[in-house]
């Protein structure tokens, strides 16, 4: 994406990049998704780590459970 880019990752050439044809949106999407996978893995490992603060630790839906009964069917 840089080199379609030329080096300029400002918010409009990125926008430009999208809308100027589909490989530039196909190219942009990817680097999205590429980013995303590389920042949820990263969350995954600070929340199994065994020394993470209490507030990084997975949650485990206890909220979702206790008020499951309020919920309409699906």
């Amino acid at each position: 994406m840089v080199s379609l880019l030329d080096g300029d990752l400002s918010l409009p050439s990125v926008i430009n990049l999208m809308l100027g044809s589909e490989e530039g949106w196909s190219t942009v999407a990817s680097f999205c998704e590429a980013v995303m996978g590389l920042k949820e893995a990263s969350e995954r490992e600070r929340e199994q780590a065994a020394d993470a603060l209490p507030l990084r630790r997975r949650r485990t839906g206890g909220r979702r459970r206790r008020y499951a009964h309020l919920m309409p069917p699906p």
